[in-house]
């Protein structure tokens, strides 16, 4: 009996063994299944991120550059090839100093306006005389005469370009 008891006993251990081994098949699975879980899902994350960083640049972007039709390229080469008003503008200014006698010449013209206007306001018989418009002629002179001699230091050495009788460049 004892010999019984004992195979007994030892064939409940291997039953537990296995059974213990086949637990731990179980958890080992259960672990590979949560690991793959969880990497799914961090890749789902980091493709919905790449997703919203795409959808967010595309919303940044003007429609023109998102869906470009021949057309629309067409039209872009042709608007770039034309300037605006304001770009002429831009040029005509940049051509005029590069053209002037004068470096100041704007200069000059702001200053004159300013010193016609405070002219104007001092030439008012209605208006109270003012200390401070005889302050602001003074600095008006004042800036007159740093910039004739600016002028007369700098002379005509902006004029790049130079004109004929007619207006036109030679």
């Amino acid at each position: 009996m004892e010999v019984d008891s004992d195979s007994a006993t030892y064939q409940k251990k291997l039953e537990v063994i296995k059974e213990q081994e086949e637990l731990i098949e179980d958890e080992k699975e259960q672990e590979q299944k949560e690991e793959n879980a969880r990497r799914r899902k961090r890749e789902a994350d980091e493709r919905a991120k790449r997703e919203e960083e795409a959808r967010l640049a595309e919303s940044l972007l003007p429609d023109s550059e998102l869906h470009p039709t021949p057309d629309a390229q067409e039209l872009e080469k042709v608007k770039d090839a034309r300037m605006t008003v304001e770009q002429l503008g831009e040029l005509g200014e940049a051509l005029l100093v590069v053209s002037a006698r004068s470096s100041c010449l704007k200069e000059r013209k702001d200053l004159r306006a300013l010193m016609d206007e405070n002219l104007s306001t001092d030439d008012d018989p209605a208006a109270p005389k003012n200390p401070l418009a005889k302050k602001i002629r003074n600095m008006l002179t004042k800036i007159d005469k740093q910039l004739s001699a600016y002028d007369e230091k700098v002379g005509s050495s902006l004029q790049l370009v130079q004109m004929d009788p007619q207006g036109m460049l030679c």
